[in-house]
């Protein structure tokens, strides 16, 4: 495997939007390449295309030492100090929901008519379902899945039927795919649901029990394309894990997982009983290798496999 990945057809999507008239935002699970591809290959694109370096503005909200810059009137004078010619600026915003009052930080932005505005989220309702009414469409989604396994396999060393098999199981998370050897690659992606998934998106929704997600994400794990229901996954969670939650809780913590892009939810014709099932859904997760994490490594046959892969990706949709 190559030491970086490219995801140039992102990258194409960013150049062709460039300007001051709509915000570009990027959504995506956490560690799908959104940063690396805004702060590295759209910025060296910047560069390389003869924009000087002071007119590229960039903020990590993420970064603990960036927190003071998560106020409004902080990070709006910091701006002011850094746009004191005429001209573009183009300003790159990573986990931009961390930011107060962002929704209104980012309208001031679009009526300057100077700033070209590029911001990414790992959390849908922080951003495409709240600025779609702030920004009355001007603002556009790009979401970033994984790496699709086209992806994956251009930058595989071994035939299209190894990178397959591999593909399945480590899926296609940059971490996991450039970390060496299988063992390496369970890890990582054992660590990012463990350490990072879980307690982000209970912190985030209010959810106190991490467990209880864990639980209700395992039992969704083995219902992962078939059809399912609120009161079924309550009644599973019951059974195979011995955690009682109400239905409504069920539905408020699947929701808060879906808002992550952990896994995506699609209604559908239920063939068996020959009409719309419209309370029932089916589950599949954003990552292949995230599904068989959750399932202990135990692989789907192959038939499921190729069906999560082809339904696991995420559009592009304008705001």
């Amino acid at each position: 495997m190559p030491a970086d990945i490219r995801r140039d057809s992102y990258l194409r999507r960013l150049i062709s939007l460039q300007g001051p008239d709509i915000i570009k935002i990027i959504t995506g699970i956490r560690g799908c390449g959104k940063t690396y591809l805004l702060f590295t290959q759209f910025r060296n694109y910047l560069l390389c295309s003869g924009i000087d370096e002071s007119r590229i503005i960039e903020m990590r909200f993420d970064d603990p030492r960036n927190e003071r810059f998560r106020d409004p009137d902080v990070f709006c004078e910091y701006l002011e100090s850094r746009m004191r010619a005429g001209g573009t600026y183009h300003i790159l915003l990573d986990e931009v929901s961390l930011l107060g009052e962002f929704e209104a930080v980012l309208n001031g932005l679009l009526y300057g008519r100077n700033a070209d505005v590029y911001v990414t989220g790992s959390f849908a309702r922080h951003l495409t379902r709240d600025v779609a009414t702030e920004f009355r469409g001007r603002g556009l989604e790009i979401h970033m899945s994984p790496l699709s396994f086209a992806e994956f396999a251009a930058v595989s060393d071994g035939s299209r039927y190894d990178a397959w098999d591999e593909y399945r199981i480590s899926g296609g998370l940059p971490q996991a795919v450039l970390a060496s050897g299988e063992e390496a690659r369970k890890k990582v992606l054992s660590d990012l649901l463990r350490e990072t998934y879980i307690p982000e998106i209970a912190r985030r929704n209010g959810i106190r029990s991490c467990g209880a997600l864990s639980d209700l994400l395992s039992v969704i794990a083995r219902s992962a394309g078939k059809f399912t229901d609120p009161e079924t996954l309550a009644g599973d969670l019951l059974r195979e894990k011995g955690r009682r939650l109400s239905v409504r809780s069920v539905i408020r913590y699947a929701d808060s997982l879906e808002d992550a892009f952990i896994i995506t939810k699609i209604g559908g014709y239920d063939t068996g009983l020959r009409r719309y099932a419209g309370s029932r859904f089916k589950y599949f997760f954003s990552d292949p290798g995230l599904l068989l994490t959750v399932r202990g490594f135990r692989e789907p046959d192959e038939r499921q496999a190729l069906e999560h892969v082809s339904c696991s990706a995420g559009p592009c949709a304008e705001i």
